[in-house]
């Protein structure tokens, strides 16, 4: 007679016949989980059985959670983005603030700077707003504000904390490319953070893939916080963009590692300024 089988006393008769029951039985001894007999046989099969469900089922909730991580971020990134457009202009751009029924828009200077005309914004939900400029000057940051109104409630961004960033980090990013081609969010990695900022106030490099039309668009951390805004997208076929602000020019080889990343302005700098110009952003 085996182990199991001198434990029959504690068990109704005929109960170990069944070999699935035997096996469970044989287990719990093993392993020293007492048997709960509450009805028959069941209270010993859900003992023996939930520990076993319970670690197999670990694999799959950590790729359902980054799943549903991964969805909030694309949601946060879609409904925080709109589309600035006018007769020469295409770009993207950041809903930073509301107050009341006017909407307070982050972009870059240069989706902005060659039109004269009207400008619109295209919200998360198709609808296209007339929007203004505003006269706010950022120094010498490729940054610039643009308003519209609407008595619809929109999302409203978190502004991060940029200066807390590392390399290697994961973010996100979104914009509008040139086309009717809708939202573009794209996964990636801070790839470089320059101790001096380049021209425009340009400074942190990632791994996003960025087209033109995402300039004025947000990069995100994985708390869904808006921590840079996108400007310089990889390997430009024109221009040299990699100049330092104070007028030097990087090494050969700093030149050539900048050429592989997209670049972004840290919102801190953006932060910064609209503190000191008391514009009323959060």
């Amino acid at each position: 007679m085996d182990d199991c089988s001198r434990q029959l006393p504690v068990l109704k008769e005929g109960f170990l016949d069944n070999p699935w029951v035997k096996k469970w039985h044989c287990f719990s001894m093993k392993v020293k989980i007492t048997p709960i007999l509450m009805s028959g046989i069941v209270g010993l099969v859900t003992v023996a059985i939930i520990p076993i469900v319970a670690l197999g089922d670990r694999s799959e909730t950590g790729e359902v959670d980054s799943a549903l991580a991964q969805k909030s971020l694309f949601d946060r990134t879609r409904l925080i983005t709109v589309k600035i457009f006018g007769e020469e202009s295409w770009g993207s751009g950041i809903i930073i603030e509301r107050e009341g029924a006017e909407y307070t828009v982050l972009t870059n200077d240069h989706v902005l700077r060659n039109d004269v005309g009207e400008y619109q914004i295209e919200t998360a939900d198709g609808q296209i707003h007339l929007a203004r400029p505003e006269a706010v000057k950022f120094e010498h940051y490729d940054l610039a504000i643009i308003k519209f109104s609407s008595a619809v409630e929109y999302a409203v961004a978190t502004l991060g904390n940029s200066d807390s960033l590392q390399e290697g980090e994961k973010v996100v990013a979104g914009g509008f490319p040139f086309g009717d081609k809708g939202l573009k969010y794209t996964e990636g990695q801070i790839g470089l953070i320059l101790a001096k900022s380049l021209v425009d106030g340009y400074q942190i490099g990632y791994t996003n893939e960025i087209e033109k039309g995402m300039s004025g668009g947000p990069v995100l951390n994985l708390d869904g916080e808006v921590i840079a805004i996108n400007g310089i997208h990889a390997h430009p076929l024109w221009g040299e963009p990699y100049l330092y602000e104070d007028g030097e020019q990087p090494s050969g080889e700093m030149g050539q590692r900048m050429k592989d990343y997209s670049w972004a302005i840290p919102i801190n700098k953006f932060s910064q300024i609209a503190l000191g110009a008391q514009l009323g952003v959060h």
